[in-house]
């Protein structure tokens, strides 16, 4: 061998010695750091790394704020006692670098600041598995920017911000991760095309799933309990999404919610004893907003969701679906919706951009919204009854209009009747509203709409009007025992007549507005039950004005509570009869005589009968306005079937009659009956004599 060969062979040789001794990490690096046996600091031991290796962290508390900016795995030694803990500040965990791994460790003590975090991420192809990142100051686990990461099987717990955030954040996949006690569990804003897949999201405080501007993604079989706020929310042009075989329960507040989101396909999801299981939530008015794709497959409380778009000429009985979990009527027209129970959801029963539909004899119960319109006109709401409605019994929102609400019982809900932004032309008549923090709430460029007898009581307000509600009739409601009656704001041009108010404890407050309170003489006003004018020539109307405020006048106040009844002629003709009077009136009905004639009755004659009662010893009235398509002639007013003095008083007029009388207070039946000539009476005695007698001869039959 020459000395050169021996050379190149010595130098061959030293170098492969030094490339294997364990000392030597200048000249070649293994694939594994120790820590603390290699480095004391994780940090330190990744400054030293290179992409590819792994740092291997034995047990123990590592209290950092560290930076991954190479392509390394952190691997910890024992995920419940390797322990990295930001110590309250900032992030504990910053990732900046592609193809980072942290796996088997605890994570906490991130800060409270803007996107502090316990883990923070701003690349790509992150891998987070087997972790515990719990009691971070705001975010457990932020992918910002990211995308292709997978968070896989971490326990993400009581983080006092959210548990896992993605912020425009696209083909990420978050699986089987159990995250609870955080304010949402996952919440996505301006991200798309991820996965959430079988995950577990239990008592979060302000829910489990928030999507927000985030489209395209996919959310399968994931398990949401005890969430408080929502379950699962697509929210703000959340679209397109893929919402399948998940299971929401017992969530304070909303299983799943869709808000404002469109081309949404929702399959198979389960929600049981949420709150409220489904909701349609209603942001702006665009129909687009409504057109999701959510079939039969998805139920609530075991019972199927019905959401109907583009439907016609349909009859929803409990017949025809007799187990319904939830309705919704899209864009649809010609419905009737016929004595189903409601429970349980965003809405009872929603109707947005729907016409021409009857909803009657409905129970809605336990909903936020009993019935919601939405952009909804000319449909009939009548005969429902709803009751503990959280927020509203029914709804009327942007543009429902021309629509009439009639004889629903509405009890114990935020607002009895709710109208919001530009709701005109409607008629509500007839409806109780009683026990309601508000009894009927009108807000918001609201005109023309006719609020007629309706029953207002035990509200916290009876009827509040607010911000350009303008141009409204309310009539003939008895508004009562409220603690405001009526709250008129920015309002103006407003008819108020004709109402009863009664024992409210403030009957009226009229901040900046000014309305009409009366129809003139001898029509009247309202009455007030805190009015102490007289009445000296006994028309049933105040001779005092009263002063509502000092831009509000009432100029003919009533002197009794106003009665209204419908009677049926013989010509199946409906009217209404007028009863003012400082006596209880009640069961106002028109009859025919059928016994044997008297002074004042004939076999057939028809009249009018009511009782009155009031307190013993006192005077009492009453001014009674009758349609003369209903009796028409001189008329006998009978108390307790003796004759009392009446007499017409102005308001008569060719359609009508205005009686006027009086008697001493106890409890009475009165007789409103035609004058009968006395010439016809003989004539009809006559010819009465003559039937029973040509009845006998023709019935009598000689003994054999």
């Amino acid at each position: 061998m020459t000395w050169k060969a021996l050379l190149t062979f010595l130098t061959t040789f030293l170098f492969l010695c030094a490339a294997i001794s364990p000392n030597t990490r200048a000249l070649a690096h293994t694939q594994t750091i120790d820590v603390p046996s290699d480095f004391s600091s994780i940090q330190a031991a990744i400054n030293n790394a290179t992409d590819g290796e792994i740092i291997f962290v034995h047990k123990g508390t590592y209290n950092e704020n560290i930076v991954v900016n190479k392509s390394v795995t952190l691997l910890g030694e024992d995920v419940e006692t390797t322990v990295i803990d930001g110590n309250g500040s900032g992030t504990s965990i910053r990732v900046s670098a592609e193809s980072v791994s942290l796996k088997n460790l605890t994570i906490r003590g991130g800060g409270s600041n803007a996107y502090e975090s316990g883990v923070f991420v701003e690349s790509s192809s992150t891998n987070i598995t087997g972790n515990i990142i719990s009691e971070n100051g705001l975010i457990g686990i932020c992918l910002n920017k990211s995308s292709n990461a997978l968070i896989s099987g971490n326990v993400v717990k009581q983080n006092k911000g959210d548990g896992i955030v993605l912020l425009n954040s696209s083909n990420n996949t978050l699986n089987e991760n159990t995250i609870l006690g955080n304010n949402f569990g996952i919440h996505a804003y301006s991200s798309n095309r991820n996965t959430i897949l079988k995950n577990t999201l239990i008592e979060n405080t302000l829910g489990g799933i928030n999507l927000f501007y985030s489209s395209s993604n996919r959310l399968i079989s994931n398990n949401l309990s005890g969430n408080n706020g929502s379950g699962i929310i697509l929210d703000y042009s959340s679209d397109k999404n893929t919402v399948s075989d998940n299971t929401v329960a017992a969530t304070e507040g909303y299983g799943l919610v869709i808000g404002s989101s469109t081309n949404n396909i929702l399959r198979s999801n389960n929600l049981t004893g949420n709150t409220y299981n489904f909701f349609c939530q209603k942001i702006r008015p665009d129909l687009s907003d409504f057109l999701n794709d959510v079939d039969t497959s998805n139920t609530a409380n075991d019972r199927p969701i019905y959401y109907f778009i583009n439907r016609q000429g349909l009859l929803v009985d409990q017949f025809t679906f007799p187990d319904i979990g939830y309705l919704a009527l899209v864009n649809c027209t010609n419905i009737t919706v016929e004595g189903i129970d409601f429970s349980q959801n965003g809405q009872g029963l929603l109707l947005a951009f729907t016409n021409n539909t009857v909803v009657k004899h409905v129970q809605a119960t336990r909903n936020n919204h009993g019935i919601d319109l939405m952009t909804s006109v000319n449909n009939t709401i009548t005969n429902n009854t709803l009751f503990g409605n959280n927020e509203d019994g029914i709804m009327l929102d942007y543009s429902s209009n021309e629509n009439i609400v009639a004889y629903n019982t509405i009890e114990n809900s935020s607002n009895g009747i709710r109208m919001v932004h530009h709701i005109d032309d409607n008629y509500i008549v007839g409806n109780t509203m009683t026990n309601n923090t508000i009894g009927l709430s009108s807000y918001s460029f609201n005109v023309q709409n006719t609020i007629e007898n309706n029953v207002i009581t035990n509200n916290a307000q009876g009827i509040s009007m607010f911000r350009a509600c303008n141009n409204n009739t309310l009539i003939q409601n008895t508004i009562a025992d409220n603690a405001e009656g009526l709250y008129l704001s920015f309002c103006s041009q407003n008819s108020i007549f004709n109402n009863n108010f009664i024992n409210n404890t403030v009957h009226v407050t009229t901040p900046n507005s000014t309305s009409v309170w009366d129809n003139g003489y001898p029509n009247g006003g309202n009455f007030w039950s805190n009015y102490t004018g007289i009445d000296a020539n006994h028309d049933g109307i105040g001779d005092d004005s009263y002063t509502v405020d000092s831009n509000n006048t009432d100029y003919y106040p009533l002197m009794g509570v106003l009665y209204y009844f419908e009677v049926t002629t013989e010509n199946h003709e409906v009217y209404n009869v007028q009863v003012v009077s400082n006596s209880t009136v009640g069961n106002l009905a028109l009859l025919w005589w059928l016994s044997s004639p008297n002074q004042y009755m004939q076999p057939g004659q028809k009249y009018i009968h009511f009782s009155v009662n009031g307190e013993n010893g006192t005077t009492g009235f009453c001014r009674a306005l009758i349609p003369r398509n209903v009796l028409n002639g001189t008329y006998t007013v009978l108390v307790d079937w003796q004759e009392v003095q009446a007499r017409e008083i102005p308001g008569s007029n060719s359609t009508h009659a205005c009686l006027y009388f009086t008697y001493e207070h106890s409890a009475h039946e009165v007789v409103v009956v035609l004058e009968f000539p006395s010439a016809l009476v003989v004539l009809l005695f006559a010819a009465i004599t003559l039937a029973f007698v040509s009845s006998r001869r023709k019935h009598f039959h000689p003994a054999a």
